[in-house]
Formats: C-alpha cells, structure tokens, sequence
C-alpha cells in the first residue's frame, strides 16, 4: 500500500500542479478503506476508489498497471 501511495504522491505533487489538495485526497483514500481494499485483494474496488478520488489528470490505469507489475499481480483480476 505504500508504495501505491507514494506513486499516487508523485503524480499528484509535481513542479507543475498545486500539492495543496493532495492531505484531503490521501486523507478520502484512507478513510474510504484503500489499505484493506489492497489487503484483501479487491483490484476492481481500488480502480473504482482510484477513479472516484484521484483528479482527473491523473492516469489511473498507468498507476494500476505499475502497482501490479511491481506486485506480480495478474491485472485480468482486475476485469472479473
């Protein structure tokens, strides 16, 4: 999960874009149960989460894809 939020941090918090927002996102990520989604394994709750809370310019499915790379997770798990 750490790492997830770390890579989530980089993308949000750059030279260009504002990182006032990111306490309130990271803060709805964790109140809405990103470490237990992850813990339990529930990859379609972590994209609907991500999707729902990340700003939109944020690429989503590149941040899944590296998490599950990283993980050795398989990202089919993610369309059932």
């Amino acid at each position: 999960v750490a790492e997830l939020l770390a890579d989530i941090r980089s993308e949000i918090v750059t030279s260009e874009r504002d990182s006032g927002d990111n306490k309130i996102i990271f803060s709805n990520l964790i109140n809405r149960g990103i470490v237990d989604i992850v813990r339990t394994s529930n990859w379609s709750a972590l994209a609907e989460l991500l999707e729902q809370e990340l700003p939109q310019w944020v690429d989503n499915v590149c941040l899944l894809q590296v998490f599950f790379q990283r993980n050795n997770i398989d990202s089919q798990l993610l369309e059932k």
